[in-house]
């Protein structure tokens, strides 16, 4: 592993319950086997360094995945919402795409959060708290294509300006820069899927 943090690597993983609403029924990438934490575990050693430290990015064998993002095309129709996510004090806006199913993911990361990064802000302690320090595992990102998923550019700005629900990306204004570039880049012509209940 080539990953250089102040966090013990060697903490647990465990699930939180964030990444449980990543059902084939949701608008989210999903995995059809139950031991996502055993796979994380066994990938760990991969693990990337993720947009600061404390977060991590494992990547994992594509097979059982599904991309909850779908490719538009011109003229396709999006669903937009402007809700609160569980815990947050204020909703926000978001555009799903009203066409097509899920498909085969092509590249899979699971996302981890260090406990103590999670406690950052008491929303955070609230969704995600678990004795003791833990690696959490807060989302399962499959894409549709073979390169990983940019952390969403509203999320990402969600999180750079500490607005309610982010978390401090500790980096300095070039880097959110050239983040939110690459993010833009990837997500311009993409969105999720509204999923079945959508």
């Amino acid at each position: 592993m080539m990953v250089d943090s102040k966090y013990n690597l060697l903490d647990p993983i465990v699930m939180s319950p964030f990444v449980r609403r990543q059902t084939p029924d949701s608008q989210f990438s999903h995995f059809t086997e139950a031991q996502l934490v055993e796979l994380t575990q066994k990938c760990f050693a991969g693990a990337k360094c993720g947009y600061r430290d404390g977060v991590l990015c494992v990547p994992v064998e594509p097979s059982w995945f599904y991309s909850g993002i779908v490719q538009l095309k011109d003229g396709d129709r999006l669903l937009g919402v402007f809700r609160k996510r569980p815990n947050d004090k204020e909703p926000r806006k978001s555009l799903y795409a009203k066409v097509g199913d899920k498909m085969p993911a092509q590249y899979v990361e699971v996302i981890l959060y260090h406990s103590d990064v999670l406690r950052e802000t008491s929303d955070a302690e609230e969704m995600f708290y678990c004795p003791g320090n833990a690696w959490v595992i807060i989302s399962i990102n499959g894409s549709p294509t073979k390169e990983p998923v940019p952390v969403e550019p509203t999320t990402m700005m969600y999180n750079f300006f500490k607005m309610d629900g982010g978390t401090d990306m500790q980096c300095s204004n070039d880097e959110f820069v050239r983040q939110l570039k690459e993010s833009l880049d990837f997500w311009k012509d993409k969105a999720l899927c509204s999923g079945k209940n959508g």
